[in-house]
């Protein structure tokens, strides 16, 4: 017998369940919030550099 079916024969299935839907739930709510971010900011400061990740200084404001 395998470690999953042991797992799910011991009752943990609904746990197991509701972790993963609060995982992509979790997931869905970060993409949407970056996104609705990225349309407020103005075109200009929407630029990515070289590695396609934004720069930002320890204050929060752009280089």
């Amino acid at each position: 017998m395998g470690y999953g079916s042991v797992i799910l024969q011991n009752g943990a299935g609904g746990y197991i369940l509701i972790g993963l839907g609060a995982f992509i739930l979790g997931t869905a709510v970060t993409l949407f919030c970056i996104r609705i971010r990225q349309k407020q900011r103005p075109h200009g400061e929407r630029k990515k550099h070289g590695n396609g990740l934004e720069s930002r200084n320890m204050e929060g404001g752009t280089k």
